[in-house]
Formats: structure tokens, sequence, C-alpha cells
């Protein structure tokens, strides 16, 4: 499934290559992957190895010009798997600090008024 096919999107993405790591509540095991888009609701995390849809994760990534890491707790609403790296897993947000909302709202109009010049 590509990002453009994902039924009923609330927001907006933008593409990104941020450092993210995830935490997982079962096994509390850390890893280090990439997050390829990013929005209000949500972002794409590429990974060989995705988990599993219904798995709630625990997001720290860090987004340019700002000195605070974004935390957030989120779901995995979808997979794609491949052997290359073009897969990964969609994951939803479920709760995100109002501050760090705001950050990541800015950080997006931003890129996407930058898109439109480009």
């Amino acid at each position: 499934m590509t990002d453009e096919q994902i039924p009923n999107r609330r927001h907006d993405r933008v593409s990104v290559a941020l450092r993210t790591v995830l935490d997982t509540e079962i096994d509390a095991d850390s890893s280090d992957t990439y997050m390829s888009n990013l929005g209000l609701g949500g972002c794409f995390i590429r990974s060989k190895q995705p988990l599993r849809t219904g798995i709630r994760i625990q997001l720290k990534f860090q987004i340019e010009g700002y000195a605070d890491a974004i935390e957030a707790v989120g779901v995995v609403r979808w997979v794609r798997d491949s052997s290359d790296s073009s897969g990964g897993m969609g994951v939803q947000f479920e709760d995100i600090r109002p501050q760090d909302l705001v950050l990541l709202k800015q950080f997006i109009e931003k890129q996407l008024a930058s898109d439109l010049f480009s």
C-alpha cells in the first residue's frame, strides 16, 4: 500500500529522513529506525522487519531547527512487507504532548511552504 492509497487521511504529510527511536510496550527494546514521512496524525517508519498491526509503540524523534526531541505514543495501523528499503509501517499517533504538537505543526507548515517554492 503506498502512502497515496491510505484512505481517510486527515492530515498533510511531508517527506522527511528522521532518525527515530522506538520502544514497544511488550519488551521495551529500543531500535533505531528512520521515518520517511510525517504528519500531525502519524508517520511512516522504514523497517525491513516492521512490527505487527495493533502494536503500541513509543517514538522519539528530532526535527530540524528544534532543540528538544518530540515524543509520542502510536499504534501500528498498517504494514508494508519488503526486503528492501521500501518496507515499513504506518503509525498513527495516539498521544503526543501539546507543546510537541505545536512544534510538529509549525515544522510541517514550513516544509509544505518550502515545497511550494522548490
